[in-house]
């Protein structure tokens, strides 16, 4: 019976058809007369637990038997008198009783059901306290065997899991409605940007085209102005910009200084008026606060504070729109937009345009930096190995020159000039005595003039290389002394 409960809670699509099945098993296997699940609120341990609520979900009853589940005033109520039972519950564990050992209010509640004696099991979803099965006898008081509650605690289990099931189920054919919905959304979107598409793909072709030429051309102040033509003429505007932000110390906030600029036939250059080269952003914290947290400005230059609103009326502008640009996360500037025919704003696609262009000249900005860095680091690492190849040749040549000068001193001179060499260290904590004796042990010829070899016999100095010291310096030898 348990075996054949569980198939159905695991393989019934239909959650309700498969509990109940199952329930109308567990009962008749267990002789019982009724078998409910239970659905408990989730609560916190801290509240008043006589508050928490439970209702019966499902529920099978033997014949003759009182259907709780029928009676609304009993198919739910809350833990009051019983209030101990939830934190067994939530840790796993099962409570049985009989009818006589229930504690006011809930026993006359269960009596007035039948109920003679009760065995609850926690049903837990994903480890986590969902409910409870139980079963109720009604004939007759039971206690069940540890055999019979592992049935019921099989059948929660697998409750549990098809609970998880159906639920994961209902998730998804909710997120695919959702998804559904959300497709017919866009595609009615679609159809209203139908007559926008050509426009908008010649636009993008100019990103591309701006984005290609920001992104491969070595030469960063040719692509910046090369970028700025391609966008400006796309978008149909009279002025893009390039400012980049710099620090001073007469300006809290810094200044935007104006580095790259396009304009068309309509617009005047603003280089031409070195007063409006630089703005300042002191009194206008509240708009370089929104570029600084990434946000685009797009409004019409009366809304503009001063000084800046009258620099801009100057060149002609009507409305102006500033993108912000970042270099490895870093706020740089910004590119500015300018139409001086009209006062219009820029579509969401002429925006992302622009965002675009800004993300395409940061990203050429870093690369323009790292390549100067490395030319530079090159360059210094260049210096830096002439200087020392230098040091390195004029070390060479005195040593050259100091050793020539020794050699020449050693070979000629009529004094006889050696040197010797220890087979192996000697410790200088040893006694000067101790330090001699070792001398002599460990001493022998390394290199000796033609003079040194004459005192000895020698034609050849070479035949006294590898000799001990003391096979030399003979203590008692007449032509050593």
């Amino acid at each position: 019976a348990t075996a054949t409960a569980a198939n159905t809670l695991l393989t019934v699509e239909n959650l309700d058809e498969a509990v109940n099945t199952a329930l109308k098993i567990i009962g008749e296997g267990l002789d019982t007369d009724r078998v409910a699940v239970i659905e408990m609120e989730s609560f916190d341990r801290s509240s008043n637990l006589s508050l928490v609520g439970w209702q019966v979900l499902y529920e099978w009853d033997s014949l003759n038997t009182v259907s709780q589940l029928l009676h609304s005033d009993l198919a739910r109520g809350n833990h009051e008198g019983i209030e101990a039972w939830l934190e067994p519950w939530v840790r796993g564990e099962s409570v049985s009783c009989l009818i006589e050992d229930l504690p006011e209010p809930f026993r006359s509640r269960q009596a007035a059901i039948g109920v003679k004696s009760l065995h609850i099991v926690p049903i837990l979803i994903n480890g986590k306290f969902w409910g409870t099965i139980g079963v109720d006898d009604c004939l007759e008081a039971k206690r069940r065997s540890p055999a019979e509650l592992a049935v019921l605690k099989t059948a929660a289990a697998c409750i549990g899991s098809a609970i998880q099931r159906d639920r994961t189920q209902k998730a998804i054919l909710q997120a695919e409605q959702e998804r559904s919905q959300e497709l017919e959304r866009l595609n009615a979107e679609l159809r209203q940007t139908l007559d926008r598409l050509q426009a908008r793909d010649l636009l993008l072709d100019a990103t591309a085209e701006a984005a290609s030429v920001v992104l491969s051309d070595t030469d960063f102040d040719r692509a910046i102005r090369a970028a700025l033509e391609t966008l400006g003429t796309s978008v149909d505007c009279d002025r893009v910009e390039v400012f980049q932000h710099f620090d001073t110390p007469e300006q809290s906030m810094g200044v935007l200084r104006l580095l790259y600029e396009w304009d068309s036939v309509y617009a005047s250059s603003q280089m031409t008026h070195p007063t409006l080269t630089e703005i300042a952003q002191d009194g206008q914290e509240e708009l370089w606060l929104r570029l600084r947290a990434g946000e685009c400005l797009s409004d019409p230059v009366e809304d503009y504070p001063e000084p800046f609103r009258s620099g801009q009326i100057e060149l002609g502008v009507q409305s102006t729109h500033s993108v912000p640009i970042f270099v490895d996360g870093q706020y740089w500037g910004i590119v500015a937009i300018d139409h001086c025919r009209e006062r219009r704003q820029l579509t969401s696609v002429e925006l992302s345009v622009f965002k675009t262009a800004a993300a395409c000249v940061g990203s050429a900005i870093k690369r323009d930096r790292t390549q100067k860095a490395m030319l530079q680091a090159e360059q210094e690492r260049s210096q830096e190995l002439e200087r020392l190849n230098a040091e390195l040749q004029q070390t060479l040549d005195r040593l050259s020159e100091s050793e020539e000068r020794y050699r020449t001193l050693f070979e000629i001179s009529s004094e006889g000039i050696y040197r010797f060499e220890l087979e192996q260290p000697i410790p200088i904590n040893l006694s000067v005595d101790e330090q001699v004796k070792l001398i002599y042990r460990y001493c022998q010829i390394a290199e000796v003039n033609a003079t040194y070899a004459a005192m000895y016999e020698r034609d050849d100095p070479e035949d006294l290389i590898g000799l001990r010291l003391t096979d030399v310096h003979v203590a008692d030898s007449e032509q050593n002394r």
